[in-house]
């Protein structure tokens, strides 16, 4: 028999999720920062409702994949407000 390798799959995503954000940042910063790599439709920085305080992630939704994967590739791991995202 014969066995064939999958080709790796690369996805094209129009949103980035940021992780490890720091309760101080806000959306504005978020959209700031972010829209270097394209232009940004929605900045959704997750809000816990009860404390109104911020629950340390966020989405960003852009006009095109390839803004998207830019962002997430260059962003990976670079420091805002002192935590890597």
């Amino acid at each position: 028999t014969t066995s064939t390798v999958p080709a790796p799959v690369h996805v094209d995503v129009q949103q980035a999720y940021i992780g490890n954000i720091e309760r101080v940042v806000t959306t504005e910063q978020l959209h700031y920062l972010f829209s270097q790599f394209g232009s940004v439709t929605k900045v959704a920085l997750q809000i816990d409702p009860v404390t109104n305080l911020s629950k340390g992630f966020a989405f960003i939704s852009y006009t095109d994949a390839t803004h998207a994967n830019l962002a997430i590739q260059t962003m990976q791991g670079q420091l805002l407000a002192g935590r890597p995202m």
